[in-house]
Order: structure tokens, then C-alpha cells, then sequence
């Protein structure tokens, strides 16, 4: 929870919360973890940051749902496609139809 709770200083920064994932996954043994990703999609990470996820994805220690709150702007997903293994776009559903969504996902 206090990864989840930690506040990475404003702004776009996808590098600094998922460096910080990976090091809690490698480091803390945090195996099988989840890893929700909410952002507007305005950002992007670098290829190598890219490839660390793709490695821990297939190696199954993590997966990584991005959660796309674009409703006043539908787009904008390429940056999360890079990463992660589904992006859910809010423009797409309701608040309850992304909780279920959400929750099938990480509790099944």
C-alpha cells in the first residue's frame, strides 16, 4: 500500500512508478503482482523500460492493466500498448463496468 499511496513528485512520469514497480517486484519478491496503471495517456516511456516489462510479463512475476481515463478525449492508447497487456478506456464503459472489469481481472 505505501507504493500505491506514494505521490511521484506531479506531473507525467511513467518511468519513475514503473522503475519503481519493477524494483518491489524483483526486489521485495512480490511475485504475480499486479500492476494497475491509471493515467491519461499523455506520456511515454522508454524502449528499454519497455522491455524490462515485457520480460517480467513473460516470465509471468507481473501483469499490467492500463486504465485509460480518456472520456474527454477518446485516444491516446499508444503509449500504454507498449506496456501493458490490456488498456481498458474509460470512453468505453461506466465507473461499474470498469470496477467489474477491474476486479475480474486482478481477483480471478
Amino acid at each position: 500500500m505505501a507504493a500505491a499511496e506514494h505521490f511521484f513528485d506531479g506531473g507525467t512520469n511513467f518511468e519513475a512508478p514503473l522503475t519503481e514497480a519493477l524494483r518491489l517486484i524483483r526486489e521485495e519478491e512480490f511475485s504475480n503482482a499486479d500492476i494497475l496503471f491509471v493515467t491519461d495517456g499523455y506520456c511515454d516511456i522508454s524502449d528499454n523500460l519497455a522491455e524490462q516489462l515485457q520480460a517480467e510479463i513473460s516470465a509471468e512475476r507481473c501483469s499490467v492493466i492500463g486504465l485509460l481515463m480518456d472520456r474527454d478525449s477518446a485516444g491516446n492508447a499508444f503509449s500504454l500498448d507498449r506496456f501493458c497487456e490490456k488498456v481498458l478506456r474509460m470512453s468505453a464503459m461506466d465507473n461499474e463496468s470498469a470496477e467489474l472489469t477491474i476486479m475480474e481481472r486482478f481477483v480471478s
